[in-house]
């Protein structure tokens, strides 16, 4: 859904829904398994998806969530991905492709559409490069750019505050 739309949900294939980044309702809860990042912090995920350009949810029948996917972005020359989520008990079953692939035709029109995973050498970077190279994807090395990143960890810069 485009953001100036102001409709909060509706169907569209494959039983998704889309949410625009002006739905502040009760976004779905994170797993409880192997997301530490988001679990951690359990509300930081309602935040995040809230600030998100925007969150694409794969459903089944029943509206159970199978996949979640979210951009940040300007809608012009930058769209970044910044999850692709999908419950492991529907991993392999195309939900994450589905997802992946509507927000390539969505956000076909920006300069770079952009990702991070995890590194090649860890197991689950093994499954998440091939993933990502079926759909097209190729390394900033590739592309002939790079990427930097602040350590995950840091010390607060003085005088910094949270806006």
């Amino acid at each position: 859904m485009e953001r100036s739309t102001g409709t909060a949900e509706r169907p569209v294939a494959l039983g998704w829904s889309r949410t625009s980044r002006r739905r502040r309702s009760n976004p779905p809860r994170p797993p409880r398994y192997r997301w530490e990042g988001y679990t951690r912090d359990v509300d930081a995920l309602p935040r995040g998806l809230a600030n998100s350009h925007l969150a694409v949810t794969a459903r089944d029948g029943s509206r159970a969530l199978l996949g979640l996917a979210r951009t940040i972005s300007d809608d012009e020359a930058v769209c970044y991905v910044q999850d692709v989520l999908v419950h492991p008990r529907h991993q392999r079953r195309g939900v994450g492709r589905a997802l992946m692939e509507y927000l390539m035709d969505r956000y076909a029109h920006c300069r770079f559409l952009l990702l991070s995973t995890d590194h090649e050498s860890s197991p689950e970077g093994v499954r998440n490069h091939a993933f990502y190279r079926s759909l097209g994807f190729l390394s900033y090395q590739e592309k002939e750019m790079s990427a930097f990143g602040l350590p995950r960890v840091r010390a607060p810069r003085p005088g910094a505050e949270r806006a």
